[in-house]
């Protein structure tokens, strides 16, 4: 038996390449993403058990998006940023 790793099915599958910082983090996240310049999305931050936590539309022309993050309680969290097909998930620590 021969283990393989599935990333994605046809040409559904597209990362989004985006950069989060400070990471961890204590009070606010700066996102910095260049395909919002041309495409809306949403970015999510969500729980270690997939819960959302927090959910914010993106109107397209933002390149820069800072979030405040004082509200949620230390630990880990993935932030998910959906533009039409594609998505990407990062890893972001709260203390």
């Amino acid at each position: 038996m021969k283990y393989t790793e599935i990333l994605g099915v046809g040409d559904e599958f597209e990362n989004i390449k985006f950069e989060i910082y400070p990471n961890p983090a204590q009070n606010k996240i700066q996102i910095q993403c260049s395909e919002f310049k041309t495409e809306k999305g949403i970015i999510e931050i969500l729980s270690i058990d997939g819960k959302v936590m927090l959910k914010k539309e993106l109107k397209k022309g933002i390149q820069n998006l800072e979030i405040n993050v004082s509200n949620l309680e230390a630990g880990m969290y993935f932030c998910k940023i959906t533009i039409d097909k594609k998505s990407s998930t990062k890893k972001l620590k709260i203390e």
